[in-house]
């Protein structure tokens, strides 16, 4: 009972949305500490890597971005699954190459492995599931170029990683698993040049192969592909040259030449 009042106290149940909470039953997304900070790492690391490889000091990583040693781990673990840094056998981290000839040999190797793991994953990929791609491709086009780069990361994983695991084939998996650094490369150098609206706007291409591996047609998917691939590669070869025709390699506090 408050002071100066009578009767009993009012009691009312607090539900979820009353706290404009989920209701009951739905889970929370879950964020991790090293989210907020790895674009920025990705984006630095790739676009010191053009120059070369450069050893990766974990602490002052750590201090660079206020965090602890485990985030900092986090980061870096993170950049390992994407092929953008590397340990050696001490433990020691770097960054993974990416001038012209790294690029061509990686494109060289997506050009042999992609293709063929398509042509299987044509066969046991659900038609919801690549409908699923087309539907998100047409949405992407539709704002383009008003689009985060997470959406275009995605489009890159849907045909380039998913769609490809259909295939079944660990061996070619694992193969193209160190090629996955020139997915999200080229987002990076791109913008470093001409910024959001110098994207090139690869969703025609990607819809061309998607369509194709809806009506099965496994020679006209694989052409589409490899011309794709081809394609990338080029252009690749030109930002890489572009790139470093305009700028200067910049001194970051956590590499190490």
């Amino acid at each position: 009972m408050l002071a100066g009042k009578e009767g009993e106290p009012l009691r009312i149940k607090v539900t979820p949305e009353m706290l404009k909470l989920n209701p009951e039953g739905h889970e929370y997304p879950k964020t991790f500490a090293w989210e907020s900070f790895y674009y920025d790492f990705e984006k630095t690391v790739i676009l010191r890597a053009v120059y070369g490889t450069a050893r990766v000091n974990e602490l002052a990583l750590s201090r660079h971005y206020g965090v602890s040693r485990t985030v900092a781990g986090d980061i870096l673990n993170r950049g390992a699954e994407k092929g953008i840094v590397s340990r050696d056998e001490k433990s020691r981290w770097f960054v993974n190459p990416l001038d012209e000839r790294r690029f061509r040999d990686l494109y060289e190797v997506r050009a042999l492995l992609e293709p063929a793991a398509l042509q299987t994953a044509i066969d046991h990929a659900p038609v919801e599931f690549v409908q699923g791609l087309r539907s998100r491709l047409l949405r992407t086009s539709e704002h383009f170029p008003d689009v985060q780069g997470a959406e275009l990361d995605e489009l890159e994983k849907d045909l380039h990683i998913d769609l490809l695991q259909w295939t079944g084939n660990i061996e070619i998996i694992e193969g193209l698993r160190r090629t996955h650094c020139v997915l999200v490369a080229g987002k990076h150098i791109q913008r470093a040049i001409r910024g959001m609206t110098g994207i090139d706007a690869f969703m025609g291409e990607h819809l061309e192969i998607v369509d194709a591996v809806l009506e099965k047609d496994h020679q006209l998917a694989k052409a589409r592909l490899s011309a794709h691939l081809l394609a990338s590669s080029r252009k690749a070869a030109e930002r890489i040259h572009a790139f470093r025709s305009v700028n200067q390699m910049e001194s970051v506090s956590y590499l190490v030449s």
